[in-house]
């Protein structure tokens, strides 16, 4: 996994809790690295996974809801270093279509060691659109902090329903997220 996914995690928790929370989660995690991490390089996806026990351990709160609280803070940090990305779309909908063709197809064209989610959408009405996320990290729930707080950015209001999911035991994630009818 990428640094900035750890830095930015860092960043969260020590603007949350202090750094002496990051520092107890470094000790409880104890990655190779000591908890120094470079943007750019790549890192254990275990330790990822290890920090997000450790925190959900921390805050007495479930895996899930810890990746998905990330998720809503991951995407200021990534618009921040690649604000083309949303400025390219007017809409949620249009910016989820980018993720595969335009956002995961020029980061694997320029890390080739990179390991991201296979992500396809469809929508299939102006009010619904099906997001199929598929990913040995299964971090589906980061998916849906990012999809929130995405929606956010562009103010637009949206439900979600996650009827499938790798954490159950099918194939893949089914997120479907619609725009109540106005």
């Amino acid at each position: 996994m990428k640094g900035a996914v750890f830095v930015t995690l860092k960043t969260m928790i020590e603007e949350s809790h202090g750094p002496t929370a990051w520092a107890a989660l470094v000790d409880k995690v104890a990655p190779e690295c000591e908890g120094v991490y470079d943007a750019n390089e790549n890192y254990p996806d275990a330790d990822a996974i290890a920090y997000i026990g450790a925190v959900a351990e921390l805050l007495n709160s479930s895996a899930s809801s810890v990746t998905e609280i990330f998720g809503r803070y991951l995407f200021d940090a990534l618009n921040s270093m690649s604000p083309q990305y949303a400025a390219a779309s007017p809409t949620l909908f249009g910016f989820l279509q980018s993720i595969e063709p335009l956002i995961h197809s020029e980061i694997r064209n320029s890390n080739k060691s990179s390991s991201l989610p296979v992500i396809v959408v469809r929508v299939t009405d102006e009010q619904h659109l099906l997001m199929r996320y598929n990913s040995p990290r299964k971090l589906c729930f980061l998916a849906e902090g990012l999809i929130r707080v995405v929606a956010k950015y562009y103010g637009e209001t949206v439900e979600l329903s996650h009827d499938k999911c790798l954490h159950r035991g099918d194939i893949c994630c089914e997120l479907n997220v619609i725009k109540p009818a106005t």
